[in-house]
């Protein structure tokens, strides 16, 4: 099964017809591995997000709206895990970018192996309006390997916005077929 290291949506205004394209956000999932959290070693998960203004709007990324939900094998799923820690900043000013690292911490007794798939909901504020999405997210199994890397599955998910004249539109260019994590 291929993937791809990153999906980047392109923001857009507009009717079908006329876009007038703003942003882009670029999702990178980067992989996960096991840490200690205070007295607990837990497995941590890194997912990395861009925000570049093309424009006049500032973007900011709604801290709260950030959920990752994970599905580990066994039956076990954690629903609306938020981020443990998020290094960088949350807003790009126009004409600008921003990278930030987003890092979710999971119970103790669930290992990097045991995770089967993710999926990253974010929304990012431009001026009045709100763009709202999932990015589907999936293990990359490396036989005799004891890395854990992910690969995004676009075109997994339906679009959570149009909603009237504002959408998030998937941008196919921004894949990769071969990706060394």
């Amino acid at each position: 099964m291929t993937g791809y290291s990153s999906e980047e949506y392109l923001l857009a205004t507009g009717d079908r017809r006329v876009q007038h394209e703003f942003a882009i956000v670029q999702v990178s999932p980067v992989g996960a591995g096991r840490a200690t959290l205070g007295d607990t070693a837990r497995t941590v998960i890194r997912i990395t997000m861009r925000l570049r203004s093309l424009g006049d709007r500032r973007l900011t990324l709604d801290g709260t709206s950030i959920r990752l939900s994970v599905a580990a094998s066994e039956n076990r799923s954690f629903r609306a895990v938020s981020p443990e820690r998020v290094v960088g900043r949350l807003e790009a000013a126009p004409h600008q970018e921003e990278t930030l690292d987003i890092f979710f911490a999971l119970p103790p007794e669930v290992a990097p192996r045991d995770l089967e798939g993710l999926e990253l909901t974010w929304m990012v504020h431009a001026g009045p309006d709100a763009y709202m999405t999932a990015t589907p997210i999936a293990q990359r199994f490396v036989p005799g390997s004891n890395a854990v890397s992910f690969y995004v599955v676009p075109g997994a998910h339906p679009l959570l916005f149009p909603v009237e004249r504002r959408w998030v539109v998937p941008r196919q260019e921004a894949h990769r077929t071969t990706v060394v994590f």
